[in-house]
């Protein structure tokens, strides 16, 4: 369980701080559940009731600088997440931003930069959104914990 004050990533909203751990009654629940109170850091007037007990949307501590430096040294020699079948590849994609494994969700980015490099025109499809969704995953989980901004960071 979380506590409050802690940041956290919470599913594609990004780095949220717990801000309190509340009991809601629902209209058609039958019992009160307990909720995080999230504030996505990219939206401070924004509100998140996460139940705490939930497998739906991913919620995990942000990770430490220490984390961040090891994840970082080990970008070269993770491999791209390349499957030829598409929809294994969607299903491949999914689950890693599910996991919010930083390593699974750097395969996709590499992958993603490979297909785009060798690309010689662009289409928007459901995989790029995808891989986009890791990228902005990727960049938000490290962010808080690196001495620079992200956006400095320009070859993996």
């Amino acid at each position: 369980m979380f506590q409050i004050g802690e940041y956290v990533v919470h599913g594609n909203d990004g780095i949220c701080e717990v801000k309190d751990i509340t009991q809601l009654e629902l209209p058609g629940g039958s019992s009160k559940r307990q909720y995080y109170l999230l504030v996505p850091q990219k939206e401070k007037n924004g509100r998140i009731y996460s139940p705490v007990e939930s497998n739906k949307v991913q919620t995990r501590k942000v990770i430490t600088k220490q984390e961040a430096d090891t994840l970082i040294r080990e970008i070269p020699a993770i491999q791209a997440a390349w499957v030829e079948n598409e929809k294994l590849r969607e299903n491949v994609y999914k689950e890693a931003i599910k996991s919010c494994d930083l390593r699974e969700l750097v395969k996709i980015i590499k992958t993603h930069i490979h297909t785009n490099t060798h690309m010689h025109t662009h289409t928007h499809t459901h995989r790029h959104t995808k891989a986009h969704s890791c990228i902005y995953l990727y960049h938000v989980t490290i962010q808080c914990s690196l001495p620079f901004p992200i956006l400095k960071v320009r070859k993996m």
